[in-house]
């Protein structure tokens, strides 16, 4: 082979890399529990997950779910697929952009919402990037008979 092959060769490897998706880990799996004072479970509570990436200036992006018969949301592991290229170039724009003030990585919450209004539990739990735990649970005590206003 020559030189200029090799050359060739190694760019249009780098092309591939730097244009190729990765995935990046924004935040692990959550479960949120919602219970009574007195213990019992809460079925039938909207919650909300809410997250975004600041570093590449993605979101916010939310879902919401349900809790089941045992008052158990689980919210699922949520990861971007983004090229290198544009990840690489997003973090350094957001770093030139917000300079000192920068806090860029990912931030996310959990609500509780009931019939349109916020619950004892409005901003239930925060997750921040930092730490970079596994797994998420969180868990909201609600007065008891506040099952009762469910529909």
């Amino acid at each position: 082979m020559t030189l200029r092959r090799v050359l060739a060769t190694l760019s249009a490897l780098a092309v591939i890399y730097l244009v190729w998706p990765r995935s990046v880990p924004v935040v692990p799996q959550w479960m949120v529990r919602v219970r009574t004072e007195a213990g019992a479970a809460v079925p039938g509570v909207v919650c909300r997950q809410s997250w975004r990436h600041d570093s590449i200036g993605i979101g916010p992006v939310s879902e919401e779910l349900t809790t089941d018969a045992r008052g158990q949301v689980i919210f699922p592991a949520r990861r971007l697929r983004i090229p290198y290229l544009v990840y690489a170039v997003r973090l350094v724009w957001s770093v030139v952009k917000f300079g000192i003030h920068y806090e860029g990585g990912t931030h996310a919450y959990v609500s509780i919402g009931i019939l349109g209004s916020v619950s004892g539990c409005s901003e239930l739990a925060y997750f921040s990037r930092a730490g970079g735990s596994s797994e998420l649970v969180s868990e909201c005590v609600v007065a008891t008979g506040f099952e009762k206003s469910l529909p």
